[in-house]
């Protein structure tokens, strides 16, 4: 190939990322990688960590105690994901895209979360967003839609969404301002509340 045709190849399949750099999307099998991981992430590291935590246990032999550290560690795991998973009615879902970008234009600022129940990061991030729930008050909606439902992962093909969690600020047109990867910046979406108050 020659560079001219790498350059007008890599053009056409770039994009411009949300900071206004260019970047090379990742190749679609890739992407599915990636996702799959993100998704899974307090899972798999759960799960890595258990696996590790048992071979260093049992290598001099199993015991009783061996037995109930790791069914310690087993309900810990369990009780964490149970305690800071979204509750149910607190995630967005929609039978069809045209009510997603309904519900997008209302009038108010939306903070969309592409969201999964079994992402390490997702986890974390939920009492950050509760509080920004209750700072902004009604002055911005947000929707959790879960990537692994069929509306949250063709929103997730739609907005470009490879890791989660992954926050998209629009404005009260449905026009994206603003997208965060793993963890949201409150401080930010606050101040643009306030300055689309001003206006």
């Amino acid at each position: 190939m020659t560079l001219v045709a790498l350059i007008v190849s890599m053009h056409v399949h770039s994009r411009i990322a949300p900071n206004g750099l260019w970047y090379h999307p990742p190749h679609p099998a890739m992407r599915d990688l990636i996702r799959f991981f993100s998704y899974r992430s307090f899972v798999i590291a759960a799960s890595v960590v258990g696996v590790l935590l048992a071979f260093v246990l049992t290598r001099d032999g199993r015991s009783a105690l061996d037995v109930i550290i790791l069914a310690a560690y087993v309900a810990g795991c369990a009780a964490l994901n149970l305690w800071l998973r979204t509750p149910k009615e607190k995630l967005t879902s929609f039978d069809e895209l045209a009510a997603f970008d309904r519900v997008l234009r209302e009038g108010r600022p939306t903070l969309l979360e592409f969201y999964s129940d079994q992402c390490a990061a997702c986890l974390a991030n939920r009492p950050l967003l509760d509080s920004l729930e209750r700072q902004a008050g009604n002055r911005l909606q947000i929707l959790r839609v879960d990537v692994r439902s069929p509306i949250g992962a063709r929103l997730a093909d739609r907005y470009d969404v490879i890791f989660t969690p992954t926050f998209v600020l629009f404005n009260g047109r449905g026009e994206k301002q603003q997208e965060f990867v793993y963890v949201v910046n409150r401080g930010w979406v606050l101040y643009y509340l306030d300055q689309q108050s001003r206006k």
